[in-house]
C-alpha cells in the first residue's frame, strides 16, 4: 500500500507538473495570438496610410499636368501678346515718324510713305503731315 501511495503522489506531481507547462504554453499562445493580431492591425493601417498617399500622389500628377497645360497656355497667350504689341508699335512707327533733319521718302520701315504720316522736321522747326 505504501508503495501504491508513493506511485499515486509520484502520478499526481507529474500531472500538476503537466498542467503547469500546459497553462504556461497556452499564456504564450494567447500572447503570441495577441502580437500577431497587432502585428496585423498595424499591417493594415500601413496599407491604407500606403493606399491614401497613393491616392494623394496620384491627385498631385493630375494637378501638376493641369498647371503644366496652364502655363502653356498662358505661354502662348503672352507670344500672341508680344506679337500683337509689336505690330500695333510697328504700325504706329509707320504713321509717326518722329524727328527727321529733312523731309523723308520713305517710312522707318523703308517703305512707301502714305497719306497721313506724321513726322517733325528738325532743321525748319515744322510739323509736317
Amino acid at each position: 500500500a505504501t508503495t501504491k501511495a508513493s506511485e499515486a503522489s509520484t502520478s499526481a506531481t507529474n500531472a500538476a507538473s503537466s498542467a503547469t507547462s500546459a497553462s504556461n504554453s497556452a499564456t504564450t499562445a494567447t500572447t503570441k495570438a495577441t502580437e500577431a493580431s497587432n502585428s496585423a492591425t498595424a499591417a493594415a493601417s500601413s496599407a491604407s496610410t500606403a493606399t491614401t498617399q497613393a491616392s494623394n500622389a496620384a491627385t498631385s500628377a493630375t494637378t501638376a499636368s493641369t498647371q503644366a497645360t496652364n502655363a502653356a497656355n498662358s505661354a502662348t497667350a503672352a507670344a500672341s501678346a508680344q506679337a500683337a504689341a509689336e505690330a500695333a508699335a510697328d504700325n504706329f512707327d509707320d504713321t509717326y515718324l518722329g524727328a527727321k533733319t529733312s523731309d523723308p521718302s520713305t517710312d522707318n520701315d523703308g517703305d512707301a510713305l502714305t497719306a497721313g504720316d506724321l513726322y517733325f522736321n528738325s532743321n525748319t522747326n515744322v510739323l509736317r503731315v
